[in-house]
């Protein structure tokens, strides 16, 4: 059972879905009702990180998201010594 409020702190972001769940900062999430984002219901927040560098992929999240998500998103911090995800 996952508790009200829990987020995620994101070291390989494998396991962790773009959409829906709490992983940006201040736990916020990606909201699921905008149709745009329909094709990326399956994707995981890996495909949007450089996992040799652990940073965005900024110009993948700035040609997809508007600027507000986008702000979310790169302001998100990465741990660069978080081996797995872990919900916090």
């Amino acid at each position: 059972m996952v508790k009200q409020g829990a987020g995620w702190r994101i070291g390989s972001p494998a396991n962790v879905s773009l959409l829906g769940a709490s992983w940006l900062k201040d736990d916020l999430s990606v909201p699921m009702d905008n149709p745009i984002f329909a094709s990326l219901v399956q994707v995981k927040l890996c495909d949007f990180i450089d996992q040799s560098s652990k940073a965005w992929k900024t110009p993948l999240i700035y040609n997809l998201f508007n600027a507000n998500i986008t702000h979310l998103i790169v302001k998100t911090p990465l741990q660069p010594l978080v081996a797995d995800d872990k919900l916090i």
